[in-house]
């Protein structure tokens, strides 16, 4: 599943990574078993050609692809977490849902349009979830220029506390940072990064929606009720991004980012250890 809209400038790539997905019958760790995709598209309000490239690939794909498209004249948005902008997103990906249907499938695989994967990031992602009872997991994709994590915006850890925004590892805890290091899946409350699978059971029982964080936190809290959510460090596709939204390697937020790791990390554990039977430091 995927949304498009005034794409026309990377649309021929991003349709280029899922035919790829689609001629890649058989993934190296699935021998005897065959998987078969398919691709639903939202298009709305576009003025270039996307809407137009999307409907000839979905003519070409009839058999396992489907576009839905509207004209709805809402206003266009940046990378901003502007309320109106979380609302309106909420609806398109909500309308998606809602015209695919009740799905049939075992999985369910989200990908934002711009996010530059491989059919190797997409065996990651099965495979951590085929052999683990997560509801969902999602990538650890990368903003290129910069090479730091995409998504914090969407990152809450398992005691809610958000990610770290321009940071290789976004994690606060230390016992997550070292889960991250070691390429181990980290289970979270929220995390999207572009690039997801889920379970389709339990996808079928939950929507997006927002209250000010960004649509996907809710969409986690409610797959929540059935399983942990994690993001797979090791899984790295890449996202180009405006220069302008990345920190340089000299900006201050890097040394506040240090600052807030220590401080966070020696009041955590100062707050699980005991001086006696029973006395504890709490901060």
């Amino acid at each position: 599943m995927s949304l498009f809209r005034d794409s026309e400038s990377y649309i021929h790539e991003a349709l280029s990574r899922f035919q790829s997905l689609n001629e890649t019958k058989t993934f190296n760790w699935l021998t005897q078993v065959d998987l078969e995709f398919e691709f639903f598209f939202y298009e709305n309000d576009s003025k270039d050609g996307t809407r137009g490239v999307l409907q000839n690939w979905v003519n070409r794909y009839s058999e396992n692809s489907k576009l839905f498209y509207e004209d709805l004249g809402t206003p266009k948005f940046g990378s901003v977490p502007d309320a109106e902008r979380l609302v309106l997103l909420s609806g398109y990906r909500n309308k998606l849902k809602s015209l695919t249907g009740k799905l049939n499938s075992t999985f369910c695989v989200l990908v934002d349009s711009d996010v530059e994967f491989t059919p190797d990031h997409i065996e990651m992602l099965f495979r951590e979830i085929m052999r683990n009872d997560w509801s969902m997991v999602t990538a650890n994709s990368r903003a290129v220029p910069g090479d730091v994590y995409y998504d914090a915006f969407t990152l809450k850890d398992r005691l809610l506390n958000n990610g770290l925004y321009h940071a290789d590892c976004p994690m606060i805890l230390k016992e997550d940072r070292d889960r991250w290091k070691n390429g181990e899946a980290v289970p979270v409350v929220s995390a999207f990064g572009g690039l997801a699978i889920v379970r389709s059971s339990f996808f079928n029982k939950v929507k997006w929606s927002t209250t000010g964080n960004c649509e996907h936190v809710n969409l986690c809290l409610e797959l929540g009720r059935f399983g942990r959510v994690c993001v797979l460090p090791t899984c790295n596709p890449i996202i180009k991004i405006d220069k302008s939204q990345i920190y340089s390697p000299t900006d201050p937020f890097k040394e506040r980012t240090n600052q807030i790791l220590t401080e966070f990390n020696s009041r955590f554990e100062r707050s699980l250890e005991t001086k006696g039977p029973s006395e504890t430091i709490v901060f």
